[in-house]
Parts: structure tokens; sequence; C-alpha cells
């Protein structure tokens, strides 16, 4: 703004504050009409309007006398602009309320009281402040004043309020950028880049001056950690780092809990290792553990040069980003498992076609008569189409285990017991029920085709327990017998990865498959919670053989 551009108070601006009281309090100017002192009702309506200013700790004051240019401001005002209040008292240059706006605002607002003062009308605005207190989080104001003109239509006194709206503005930025955030994830298809949206749309709210994510070894307890984003003059800690040589807030992360540090001096899980962190530039930080299958593989990253007192609202922030990112990730593994549920179809139906085929053939070459080869082929292939029944139920709400092990093994049932299993009748999920069918319809096929099932004396032993100290888990084991010697495949198949993936639904399992020599042993064990649903009643444990 030029100097000496000149409004001047109406008549009636007494009604406008002037000069700073010794108090910090704004007094009323006398209006042109008055005589020197202050009458009566003066003092009084100077007393109320401190009154008023005080007991209003987010608001503060301002008065432009603008031929003079003489900027006075209340010790709230001043505070926000990073203006000693003393000199706010006795009026500095408008260029120090100026100064006082952050950049990235200061030419509209700028431009906005320019109009005021040309017009001699209102002026509104909302901005962010240069002279943020903790050096870390925006402050944003809202002003509102008013260019007043004198008698002789020039511009002299332009009062007005200002108002610390930081809160307000913070919470529309954390909704919009949960909103925004929810509309990328639905257009990303990879793990990797779910965790750097995450990172990202953090960053946009809480400023830090390091944001990005980690992926993680949980047994190693290691973090390789790609490229991040940093604020300017920050530097990078891309690379591989161990979780412990920082402190072991590692523990609450494999937990699944959100890891939130005001300062790594301070904090009990830090302090140890406060070098190591403020080494990279980190004395504050909120880590977001992401897991898949029950295991810790990804860790979002937000990183503070500086202290910071982690809101309850920064607290809800960061887990309502974790919500959404476990409901991506949630997202992804049905769209890969719808993928491979199609996928494994297609591959059913054509080993389905081979089997059929192979029905007929060997039921036409040991037929004694035509007659007994028309059953034999009826009976094998009726068998065929019931264990496709429990592939094609995807979409009934649960299945019992001992229905889908009798549906999928009965194509392979040519002789009694030569497969045999026992276990107690569980209800399992719709998606475990069908990836538990296909699964064991490929250990049988594989069989058939390779295994014990291959030869005259063969046999198959299928046997699953409810397991752990509270009865929480599913064990099952496949094992081959009496049939030809064992040699691992040299390279895995679609089928072999269908069945080491495990059990859909499950979010803590392990699978092992043994290449003995003497017969093949596939083990699972899974947390039953993920898999099963309430059973309607007690089903008796399924006889040793069927």
């Amino acid at each position: 703004m030029r100097d000496g551009a000149g409004p001047s108070s109406p008549s009636d601006a007494g009604n406008a504050p002037g000069r700073v009281g010794a108090d910090g309090s704004p007094t009323l100017k006398a209006n042109s009409s008055e005589t020197s002192g202050s009458t009566e009702p003066d003092a009084i309506m100077q007393e109320r309007l401190a009154v008023i200013f005080d007991a209003a700790h987010a608001i503060g004051w301002w008065d432009w006398d603008i031929p003079t240019d003489r900027f006075h401001a209340g010790r709230k005002c001043a505070d926000l602009l990073g203006i000693d209040s003393e000199q706010a008292a006795e009026g500095v240059s408008f260029s120090r309320f100026i100064d006082g706006i952050d950049k990235r605002d200061r030419a509209h607002v700028d431009a906005a009281i320019r109009h005021a003062v040309d017009v001699g009308g209102p002026f509104s605005e909302e901005f962010r402040i240069a002279d943020v207190p903790n050096g870390f989080r925006p402050r944003w104001v809202a002003v509102n004043g008013h260019c007043y003109r004198g008698e002789d239509g020039k511009p002299r006194r332009f009062p007005g309020v200002l108002l610390d709206i930081t809160d307000r503005r913070l919470t529309e930025l954390r909704k919009q950028a949960l909103l925004q955030l929810g509309d990328r994830l639905r257009e990303l298809t990879d793990i990797e880049s779910i965790a750097y949206a995450a990172a990202t749309s953090m960053a946009e709210v809480l400023t830090p001056s390091r944001a990005g994510f980690g992926i993680v070894d949980e047994g190693s307890e290691t973090v390789f950690i790609p490229p991040e984003w940093r604020r300017s003059g920050t530097s990078s800690i891309s690379g591989q780092h161990n979780f412990r040589e920082y402190g072991s807030f590692i523990d609450d992360l494999k937990a699944g809990q959100v890891v939130a540090i005001d300062d790594v001096e301070h904090d009990p899980r830090t302090a140890m290792h406060a070098d190591a962190l403020l080494g990279l530039g980190i004395r504050a930080l909120i880590n977001i553990p992401i897991l898949e299958h029950g295991k810790f593989v990804l860790v979002v990253l937000i990183h503070s040069d500086g202290p910071v007192d982690w809101s309850e609202r920064d607290l809800r922030f960061s887990y309502a980003v974790a919500d959404r990112v476990q409901a991506a990730l949630g997202r992804l593994r049905a769209e890969q498992q719808r993928e491979l549920l199609n996928r494994e179809l297609s591959h059913r139906l054509k080993n389905s076609l081979s089997m059929a085929q192979s029905i007929v053939s060997q039921s036409l070459r040991s037929a004694r008569d035509l007659e007994s080869a028309k059953a034999g082929i009826g009976r094998r292939l009726s068998a065929l189409g019931h264990a496709h029944e429990v592939l094609l139920k995807g979409s009934v709400e649960q299945a019992g285990i001992i229905d889908v092990v009798t549906n999928a093994l009965r194509p392979h049932q040519d002789e009694p017991m030569r497969i045999s299993w026992k276990g107690p009748d569980i209800a399992l999920a719709a998606g475990a029920a069908l990836s538990l069918s296909l699964i064991i319809h490929e250990l049988a096929t594989n069989a058939a085709k390779h295994g014990s099932l291959s030869v005259e004396e063969g046999r198959v032993d299928l046997e699953w327990r409810v397991t752990g100290e509270n009865e929480d888990r599913l064990t099952m084991r496949w094992t081959e017998r009496n049939g030809p010697t064992v040699i691992e495949p040299s390279r895995s198949g679609f089928g072999s990865r269908l069945i080491r993936y495990g059990v859909t639904g499950a979010t803590d399992q392990t699978v092992e498959i043994d290449y003995r020599p003497e017969g093949l042993v596939w083990h699972l064990d899974a947390l039953l919670s993920g898999i099963s649903v309430p059973h309607p009643a007690e089903t008796p444990p399924l006889p040793a053989s069927s």
C-alpha cells in the first residue's frame, strides 16, 4: 500500500476502536465535533469494549490511520501477526500487517485491501499468517474491517477485527483430505500406491517435514523407505532401516496400533535412542501400521523436525486415514481374489474336461462290457458334477466343511477307503468354503496325476482339528502314502500357487508343503475367526473314514 493514501473517519467514526489504552485495550477516538477530554458515556463505552475484547480471547482488533500510516493493534492481533505488542500500541507502518500474511495469500489479501480503500467500503478475508509460533502448523485468521472516508471524500481510517479460525479451517481441511483420499484410493491398484497416497494426504493436513511409507520385513524388524515427500530443506532418509535402532515402538506397530510421539527425547519408547532419530531430523512422528493377513507389511510415516503436541483431532484423523487404507486393501484383496477365482474356475473347467475324457477312456478300457462301461462313466461324471456344485456356490452365506470335503473329493474316491478323512464339522464362510474346495480339489488332482492316487495301492489321509488354547484355530493335514517317489517340482505353476495361498478370509494363517519322498504332506494352520461363521448346532465328528 502507498503511504498517505488517506481515509478519514466519518463523523460517527468514534464507534470504532482508535488508540490503545494503558492496558492494551482499545479506546474510543473522539469525532470531529467533540472537545478535548472524554465524557462519562465515552468512558463507559471504553470499559465495555475492553471487557468484550478481553473475554473473546480469539478476537483481536486493529485500526489503521491512513494519512499518517499508523497501524495500531491490540495484543491478540499483534501476537498473531508477529508484531511486538508495545510497538503495535504505539503504532507501526501498515506494511507490518501485510508482512504478517503468509506469502501464499499475500497478493489476494493486499488486492482486497486496496479495493476497500478505493471504494471506501467493507473488507473481509480469510488467510494464513506468516509468523507461525511453533514453526510447524499453519495459523488461519478471518479479518473484517471497513474503510471510512472523511468529509473531503478521501480515505482516512480503516478499523477492523481479526479472529483465529485455525481449528475450523483444519477441521475443514481434514474432511476435504479424507474425501479426496477416498476418491484417490478407489483408483489405485497396488499396496505401495495406496500407502503413498495416505502419506501425502496426511502431509497436506499435518504439514510435517517429511511424509512417506516403508516396506516392512516383520521377521527382521527392518523397513525399506522409498523416496519420500519432503519439505524444502529436509533431507531424505530413503533406504533400509532397523526399527530397534530407534526405540521400542515397533512393538505397538506389530500389534496394529498407531504410534504418535510428540517429542522423541521425552517419550519412553524413543528416549534411549533419541540421538539416532534426531540425526535423521525426526523429533516428532506418527506411524500408521498396515497389516496384510495379520502381518505388519507397510508403515505410513509422518515426521516433524520440531516437537509437536499431536491433538486428539490429529490422532482421530490418523485413525480415519488408517481405516480408509485398510478398506482400500480389503477392496484390493477382494478384486485380486475374484480374479484369482475366475482364473481358477477357467483352470478347473479345462481340468474337468480332461478328467471327463480320462474317465471315459479308462472306464471303456477296464470295463467287461458296454453296459458296465456306461454305468461307470455315468457314476464318475456325476461325482465330478457334485464337486463343481461347491465351486459355483460363491454367493451362499456358508457351507459345512464336511460338505466341502465330500464334494471336492468325490470324483477321486473311485475305491472305498482310498481317501480317508475325519474331523469336526465347521461352518465356513462362503469365501473360505470356496477356496478350501479349490485347494482340496487341486491336491487331489495332483495326487491323481503325479502322487499316491496315480497308482492302485496309493492312499490319502485328510484330517482336520480345532486347536489352540481358546480353540480358535483350524489345523488341516493332507498326507499321501504308498505312491511313487515324490520329487519337488522345478517350477511352481498356478495350481501350486493356489495351494500355497491358503484359505480366503483368514487373517492369520500358515501353509506348508513338504515334498517327502514317501509322499507329499500339506499342512494348514489358520485362525478360525476370519473363515468360520456361527454353526446352528453341534455336529458330531465325521467318522475316521468316509
